[in-house]
């Protein structure tokens, strides 16, 4: 058996859509694992969810409520 990593995306309907056309030279049946990230952005954010977000974080920014960049190792605990 052998095998070949590609990338796709899973349309509304749950098919599974090729980003590239499989180059193998024949047809036949074949056995798909799909591996996917559950901490990826949900593709139905939208976005203007997005800007949204963005907009928040600069206006924090400029009232002086973000955490200095140096701040945030403080509680990491790295061994």
């Amino acid at each position: 058996m052998q095998s070949i990593e590609c990338t796709a995306s899973i349309d509304e309907q749950g098919q599974l859509r090729l980003d590239q056309p499989l180059s193998i030279g024949k047809r036949d049946r074949v056995r798909v694992i799909v591996l996917f990230s559950e901490d990826e952005l949900p593709e139905d954010e939208s976005d203007e969810s997005i800007a949204a977000g963005l907009r928040r974080s600069l206006q924090e920014f400029r009232e002086g409520q973000a955490i200095p960049l140096a701040n945030l190792w403080d509680d990491i605990d790295v061994e």
